[in-house]
């Protein structure tokens, strides 16, 4: 699996994706993702002009 990332479009391929509604928002995520302990959390923080995603709970494996 690949490093997470984001993008602002919907998938090229939707049914290798998993998709979710939360808050109004849609979520994709790869069927082949490895979940740790139930849950993944999406955090975006803002810091001045910069904005930034960190994604926990995924097992990134190489």
């Amino acid at each position: 699996m690949s490093t997470p990332y984001v993008s602002m479009e919907y998938p090229k391929n939707p049914d290798a994706y998993k998709e979710f509604n939360i808050d109004g928002i849609k979520v994709f995520m790869d069927k082949h993702a490895r979940v740790k302990n139930k849950y993944v959390t999406i955090t975006l923080s803002n810091f001045i002009l910069f904005k930034t995603i960190e994604v926990n709970g995924l097992q990134i494996t190489s």
